[in-house]
């Protein structure tokens, strides 16, 4: 415990991940067991005559020779097995979380669960391992439904990509579509007005030929009723070109929010692409191979 005084806290901030560790604790208790079990020996012949009434396949076989008139010091024979102290040596410590005081530990550790351990620097003093890199299963199973909502929403990502890029690059590109779907609709709207105006206008140009024709053939009664209606038709060319301007500008302007959104789109997936690093591990394998 060198470099640590008396009453010092110790915590897991002490170990790092990548560095191998010996664990000391009680072994799980398993009560009496017989040699087959507690020694791993094998068991007689199921044969005719080999086994069963008295001569049982498990039982624990010869002591020793007869000579000695004694069972010599070690002989594997049925006891108490487990509860006694193990020791794992060379375990690999994964990751390390001091905010919580944790350490996760690859290997198999001694005693039951919830049980007691001990845990010291490896006395073989091997070298460390290669850092590993935990998946997050939470952030993963996001990723994937994110990728299936991009396919629904026409984005480009990857698992690559954060989940806040993803969900931002999703984002926009759904902006973009509903933007081309309301820019689609406003110059169909347009054009509707447009067609409508057309038309208003060529029923005031009949108006008005009526009323040439009514005052040309002397009809008075009949020219001030065509005039009413050229009139009435007037007013409602006026309207229907006020609105075929309004609804083509309000088609001009949702096309240039479209052409925002994609072009938004397009420069966040630029971004994504700079951001995102490129995986190393395939190239580092290579340069492994290469230098055997």
């Amino acid at each position: 415990m060198d470099g640590f005084t008396l009453g010092q806290t110790v915590d897991a901030s002490i170990f790092s991940a990548g560095q191998l560790v010996d664990v000391t604790g009680t072994a799980k208790g398993k009560g009496f067991a017989g040699a087959i079990k507690r020694h791993n020996q094998s068991i007689g012949p199921k044969s005719h005559g080999g086994g069963g009434g008295s001569k049982p396949v498990r039982q624990t076989g010869s002591l020793g020779d007869i000579s000695g008139n004694k069972v010599v010091k070690g002989m594997t024979m049925p006891g108490q097995m487990g509860n006694v102290q193990r020791t794992q040596q060379n375990l690999e410590v994964i990751s390390v979380d001091p905010e919580n005081n944790l350490l996760l530990i690859k290997g198999s550790i001694p005693g039951p669960k919830k049980s007691y351990v001990i845990v010291k620097e490896a006395i073989k003093l091997l070298p460390d391992k290669e850092v590993k890199v935990l998946v997050n299963v939470k952030e993963a199973q996001e990723k994937n439904e994110l990728l299936e909502e991009a396919k629904k929403a026409g984005a480009d990502v990857n698992t690559d990509m954060s989940v806040q890029e993803m969900k931002d690059a999703i984002k926009a590109s759904s902006e973009a579509k509903e933007q081309e779907k309301a820019a689609a609709k406003a110059k169909e709207e347009a054009e509707k007005a447009a067609a409508e105006k057309d038309k208003v206008e060529a029923a005031a140009s009949k108006a008005k030929e009526a009323v040439e024709a009514k005052t040309a053939s002397g009809d008075s009664d009949g020219a001030k009723e065509a005039q009413a209606k050229a009139d009435a038709l007037d007013k409602q060319v006026e309207v229907a070109k006020a609105k075929a301007d309004e609804v083509k500008d309000e088609a001009k302007k949702v096309e240039s929010e479209a052409k925002e959104a994609q072009t938004k789109a397009e420069e966040l997936q630029v971004k994504t692409e700079e951001d995102t690093p490129e995986p190393e591990a395939k190239e580092k394998s290579e340069d492994k191979e290469e230098d055997k």
